[in-house]
């Protein structure tokens, strides 16, 4: 490469500043958080998982829709850090 040619940073990655310094990857964000916004020049930023989605454990992955129960069954607390737990529907319902 020649020292006049740019060339972009590839997904999940930045450059902080210009020069000859290597592309760096994306940081993973805490459970409950994605990372939104890292690329070209800017780290990015955690923000929480949206509502119906979770992420359990500190990575870089996104978050993860929340899976539908079986039939008679709903999903109670999936959301943030926590997939839930599918329960019972009431009998009354």
């Amino acid at each position: 490469t020649s020292p006049g040619l740019c060339t972009a940073c590839p997904g999940r990655s930045f450059k902080a500043s210009t020069g000859i310094e290597p592309c760096a990857a994306c940081a993973g964000c805490p459970a409950g958080e994605h990372r939104e916004g890292c690329a070209g020049s800017s780290p990015g930023r955690c923000t929480a998982c949206a509502a119906g989605t979770f992420k359990r454990s500190n990575s870089s992955e996104g978050c993860a829709p929340c899976r539908p129960c079986s039939e008679g069954r709903y999903r109670d607390g999936c959301g943030g850090a926590s997939s839930g737990a599918c329960k019972a529907c009431p009998s009354d319902r």
